[in-house]
């Protein structure tokens, strides 16, 4: 098992294709459907913007799966400390891949991002019927510390 940085956004679209069918899946209402070649150039017109990263993690030198972060750097103001952040859009692991490691592999490659550029911490969030990605959060150190709430009008 392998984690590598990457700039390949055909690949990071193909690998993309799990996730995006899952958000499909728990919420129509809000995700269309995947279509590889508007999430490819998605992610071509992103791939070079120094402030987000993909890793990909290899399996018997494949890809099979990847984590897509974005350095955020906060600045002070009236009501808030600066700092900066790792923040984690998407991470995803085929599913027979999963429970072996990679996702874990994935986490590991985001903290040594966060410890090379001070970051104080690594945030993300999730879909809250995404009962996987909770689940693979908690189980990787990460804890509520805020919620996000809405009503439909």
């Amino acid at each position: 098992m392998v984690i590598k940085e990457t700039n390949d956004f055909a690949l990071i679209a193909e690998l993309n294709e799990h996730v995006h069918t899952l958000h499909v899946e728990l919420y129509p209402r809000y995700f269309k459907p995947y279509d590889y070649q508007q999430v490819k150039s998605f992610f071509e017109n992103m791939i070079n913007n120094p402030r987000f990263i993909f890793f990909v993690v290899e399996v018997d030198g494949k890809a099979r799966g990847y984590a897509w972060v974005e350095i955020r750097a906060y600045p002070e103001n009236p009501f808030k400390k600066s700092y900066t952040s790792i923040y984690v859009h998407q991470i995803s692991v085929e599913e027979r891949y999963r429970n072996i490691g990679c996702g874990q592999r994935l986490m590991k490659a985001v903290e040594g991002l966060a410890e090379t550029h001070q970051a104080t911490e690594i945030e993300l969030d999730y879909w809250i019927d995404n009962l996987e990605a909770k689940q693979f959060y908690e189980k990787n150190g990460f804890v509520k510390y805020r919620e996000c709430v809405h009503k439909y009008v």
